[in-house]
This record gives C-alpha cells, structure tokens and sequence, in this order.
C-alpha cells in the first residue's frame, strides 16, 4: 500500500512541477504531451496519446490550486467536452 501512496505522490508532484513550468496565460488552454511519441505498450492512434491540458484561471480569482479533471467514457469514447473541459472551465470560475 505504502509503495502506492509513494508512486501517486512522485506522479503527482513531476505532473505539478511540469505544469508550473508551462507559460500559460488565464484562459489560453495548453497540450502538454505525457510521452514523447506513444504511451509504452499503448495503440499508435492520435486519439490514444496521452495528454494534459493545462488552463490557468483569471488573475482575479487564482488561489494556485490545482485540480486534475479525468473526463469519464471507456474503451469506446472520451467525453472530454461535458466532462472535462467544461467542468475545467466551471472551476477556474471560482
């Protein structure tokens, strides 16, 4: 369990670190590319990268949080429009 815990927090913290390093600017949305090329062992098509997109909030409402949207769907689709970008852009609101 404790080897878990230890991974999620190295993930988490490189993901944060990179995110710090993009020149966002408040609205612009960012790729930020997980891999260079394809995931290891992963399908080669464009749609099976994976990637973060990165969006920084208003100066006006920024705390420096940060929250890591996973749009749902499955083997079959992504809904990255209902539940990802628009539950992104509905928490940089506040």
């Amino acid at each position: 369990m404790m080897h878990t815990r230890q991974t999620i927090f190295l993930l988490m913290t490189l993901l944060a670190g990179a995110i710090a390093a993009t020149n966002c600017r408040a609205g612009e949305v960012v790729e930020m590319p997980l891999w260079n090329g394809a995931a290891p062992g992963a399908p080669t098509k464009p749609q099976d990268v994976p990637v973060l997109f990165h969006t920084r909030p208003a100066a006006n409402v920024a705390t420096r949080a940060a929250v890591i949207v996973c749009p749902g769907g499955g083997y079959g689709h992504l809904s990255m429009d209902k539940e990802g970008s628009r539950i992104a852009e509905w928490l940089n609101s506040f």
